[in-house]
């Protein structure tokens, strides 16, 4: 008579009442502190309910509600167009930052090319120069342009940027190459393997992916 084998259950060790009652301040101490951040939204939708001359009262509670403020910006104001630009422009600004800065960031990452760390450092410095510095030759420039009045200017100066380039820079150096042996930056390989060896690393079969297949001329053993 055969005796069947009965699982187990994982035994999940109980907390303690003090590590519990730790937890839980914790979580309401970070309630308190996410509240304090949340009290200019909460004051700009009551502000929005005053009246005019209740504006300039420091109170959050209005004395006398009201709809009037957005009855005139439905009214007054376009604000439909309003709402249309900005989803137009941060589409496009978005979709425009994803592709160019994956671009750059792969190049930086995995290319080799002459001055690539310096080209990298002076996108990083621009980062220091203060957006106030550049407001007045950005606009000049525009100007002379003829770009100002229009998207096409605001989405010039915004269809990538330097804080983009950099975290799809680090995003690809955390994705562990496959090749041993670099390759130039003109893409010739530099040791003639065969397309076995890119599912193997150090003697160990790895499991077949899209990014095994789909791995770009320029990539280095070491991500960079």
């Amino acid at each position: 008579m055969s005796v069947q084998p009965v699982s187990a259950e994982p035994f999940t060790p109980r907390r303690s009442p003090s590590t519990v009652a730790r937890k839980v301040f914790v979580y309401l101490l970070l309630l308190l502190i996410s509240l304090v951040f949340f009290v200019p939204f909460i004051w700009t939708v009551t502000t929005s309910f005053k009246t005019l001359p209740d504006t300039v009262v420091f109170n959050l509670i209005p004395h006398q509600w009201t709809t009037a403020a957005w009855h005139s910006v439905w009214v007054q104001y376009s604000f439909a167009t309003f709402i249309k630009n900005s989803f137009f422009l941060a589409i496009v600004i978005t979709a425009a930052n994803v592709f160019l800065a994956a671009l750059g960031g792969y190049a930086f990452a995995r290319l080799r090319f002459p001055g690539r760390e310096l080209i990298f450092l002076l996108v990083l410095g621009t980062l220091m120069i203060p957006d106030q510095l550049r407001l007045i030759p950005v606009f000049v420039m525009l100007t002379n342009w003829r770009l100002i009045g229009n998207f096409s200017g605001y989405i010039l100066i915004n269809l990538v940027t330097a804080v983009n380039l950099f975290f799809m820079r680090q995003y690809f150096l955390t994705i562990p190459a496959i090749s041993r042996r670099p390759r130039s930056w003109t893409g010739r390989a530099t040791s003639r393997r065969s397309g076995a060896s890119c599912f193997r690393s150090r003697g160990r079969v790895l499991p077949r992916s899209r990014f095994c297949s789909s791995r770009a001329p320029g990539t280095t053993s070491s991500g960079r």
